[in-house]
């Protein structure tokens, strides 16, 4: 069969727009650059311990993502993870690598905090020392010593406890209810007249300034009504 000029451009306009579907997936999707680290740089971070902390996590500065976790691997002295941050974001060099959980069985990630936001930007090579990163507390380790502590309290003085307070409250639901309630408009109303409630703060200062100045004054005023006072008493008593 042979092509006419019309099938020919027509093949080649379909041609274009795969190409260009195929590109745009690579680049966007699947990140291709990115796997073969294009567009990225790498800093090591060092830590004691893993900390659940595996590749692939992600990294945030000021809670962005700005790359992931290459590789977590063994030293020495503990743990390096290494970072494959993107290129184009300035990141301070002055900053601490903490390491946190989306949840307490969450994954877990990277947070990088500026300290000062001053000093020349991360490159390529750079290590944040162990001194300047934390990771969170074992999660068995928590447990163990929250189970600990529960132990050691006595179990009768416990429920002491627990039944002082039963009494304590008991019956009292209505008048929780109607404190929690007032407290609730209470809080409603201040946020409703906070730009009075500002000014009226702010304005306090010279009525306080104004007392202090005269606390002198005020002392003389009490001394001589307190004087008055016990003459005025002494002369009914007289009577």
């Amino acid at each position: 069969m042979r092509l006419t000029r019309r099938m020919k451009w027509q093949l080649t306009v379909f041609l274009l727009i795969g190409l260009t579907a195929a590109g745009i997936m690579v680049i966007q999707y699947v990140k291709v650059p990115a796997m073969v680290g294009i567009g990225q740089y790498s800093v090591t971070v060092q830590l004691p311990v893993s900390a659940g902390l595996y590749p692939s996590g992600n990294v945030t500065y000021r809670g962005v993502t700005v790359g992931r976790v290459e590789d977590v691997r063994l030293t020495r002295t503990g743990v390096e993870a290494v970072l494959a941050l993107r290129s184009g974001i300035d990141i301070p060099s002055d900053l601490d690598a903490q390491v946190h959980s989306q949840s307490a069985v969450g994954e877990q990630y990277i947070a990088l905090l500026p300290r000062t936001g001053e000093g020349p930007p991360l490159r390529d090579g750079d290590v944040i020392p162990a001194a300047r990163t934390s990771v969170p507390a074992d999660l068995n380790t928590l447990l163990d010593d929250t189970n600990a502590g529960l132990l050691a309290i006595p179990h009768e003085d416990l429920r002491t406890v627990i039944d002082e307070s039963a009494t304590a409250v008991g019956g009292l639901g209505p008048e929780l209810s109607r404190l929690i309630r007032g407290a609730t408009t209470l809080a409603t109303d201040a946020r409703d007249n906070l730009p009075s409630l500002t000014a009226l703060i702010d304005q306090a200062g010279p009525v306080l300034d104004s007392q202090g100045d005269a606390a002198d004054s005020i002392q003389q005023w009490s001394a001589h009504v307190a004087s008055i006072t016990a003459q005025l008493r002494d002369r009914a008593v007289a009577r």
